[in-house]
């Protein structure tokens, strides 16, 4: 229902929008620097100029995607303009059309405020994004549905989705030399698709899946522990936990108080292991994000992207370069006529040796490659004992 919800959003406040800005003289040229205009036998050579918009999360990160995208190119002049995201997706929607059809910007780096599923603030803005084919790099959303190219269709992120932390549990089980597991996992959306990805990546393998277990609401985890841990025909000692937020507590500490530590391996998921639960037990193992992947590191490469993107429409006509054209439009029902031919550039665009790794993307406009710390819960504190790099057979030992 919320995905429904969305684009009703989008056009109901379409008037309201229009009411907001209908003041903008359209004739205004958007502002450049001089300071980047080259003087040469006393004409004016100014080089392709690229605004990025960003929908961000505070006023320090606009500072940094400003300073960032000064010096990035010599071949282009990129400037940036943003927006502070708020909760209430349809002020982001309002602040998005103002912005965006103020600053001429061809393209949107977006963050997002809160790491759960009640952040739609991204959803909002990929609506606007499809109606008007305005490209979005999404530099810290990891929510599988985003990967949905039916609803999301403009779309790439620098992250990967929780998805694919069932690529590093299978890589490790497989390091490790374990053959059977039990998975566990909750009814929610995003459980049911990880423990599916696991289970895909099984088939043909010498991992075994001995017992999988998707528990709903009100369970009880300790009876649902000691009934697979004490099945006498059971042979696995690797336990996969995907469970959610509000469950971690109470799962973990029916794990300790049945004292099913010693003899069993416990893999337990991302969200669960970031959550700095007092029931973190020692000897948990999960895998977490590289700390690279920081938002100052993923503009930059966001930033590296877009330059490495639009050097590729060097050639194109003056018109897909005249900057007091707004693309993001909202008093208009038309799309950039540029956007797919620009997105697909951007989709099939690399970048090396970026300060979060190598980039590029698959069909689903999601990172092929990402580095992961393994981590070990030892005296009560979280600590890496390893790295995992995504789409590779790369485990390292630290």
């Amino acid at each position: 229902m919320t995905l429904l919800w969305y684009p009703c959003i989008f056009f109901l406040y379409f008037s309201f929008v229009k009411l907001q800005i209908t003041d903008i003289d359209t004739n205004t040229t958007i502002s450049t620097r001089l300071s980047d205009i080259f003087e040469t036998d006393n004409s004016i050579i100014k080089l392709p100029h690229v605004t990025i918009l960003g929908a961000l999360t505070s006023d320090e990160h606009s500072k940094i995607l400003q300073n960032i995208s000064t010096y990035l190119s010599k071949d282009l002049y990129i400037s940036s303009q943003s927006f502070i995201l708020d909760l209430n997706p349809l002020l982001t929607v309002l602040k998005l059309c103002e912005k965006g059809y103020t600053s001429g910007a061809k393209v949107i780096i977006a963050d997002h405020i809160t790491d759960d599923d009640n952040d739609l603030t991204l959803n909002a803005i990929s609506y606007v994004s499809d109606f008007y084919h305005i490209p979005v790099i999404a530099i810290t959303s990891r929510e599988n549905i985003l990967a949905d190219k039916a609803l999301h269709d403009f779309i790439v992120r620098l992250v990967p989705p929780y998805l694919y932390e069932a690529d590093a549990w299978f890589s490790i089980i497989r390091k490790l030399k374990y053959t059977k597991v039990v998975l566990i996992y909750s009814q929610e959306e995003e459980s049911r698709m990880v423990a599916l990805r696991f289970q895909m990546l099984t088939y043909d393998s010498d991992i075994q899946i001995e017992r999988t277990k998707e528990y709903g609401p009100n369970t009880n985890f300790t009876s649902l522990i000691l009934k697979l841990t004490t099945e006498d025909r059971l042979l696995a000692r690797v336990f996969i936990i995907h469970t959610r937020h509000k469950d971690i507590d109470e799962l973990l500490l029916a794990i300790v108080r049945l004292q099913k530590l010693e003899n069993f391996v416990w893999i337990i998921n991302e969200r669960a292991l970031k959550s700095n639960s007092s029931a973190l037990f020692d000897g948990l193992l999960g895998v977490k994000l590289h700390d690279s992947f920081t938002e100052e590191n993923l503009l930059i490469d966001a930033t590296q992207l877009i330059v490495n993107t639009f050097i590729k429409f060097l050639n194109s006509s003056s018109s897909f370069w005249t900057e007091n054209i707004s693309v993001i439009d909202c008093l208009s029902v038309e799309p950039w006529g540029n956007g797919k031919d620009v997105y697909q550039a951007l989709a099939n665009t690399s970048v090396e040796n970026g300060k979060t790794g190598n980039i590029a993307f698959n069909e689903e406009g999601d990172r092929i490659e990402s580095l992961y710390d393994i981590i070990n819960i030892q005296y009560g504190q979280p600590k890496v004992v390893g790295n995992y790099r995504s789409n590779t057979d790369y485990i390292k030992k630290c």
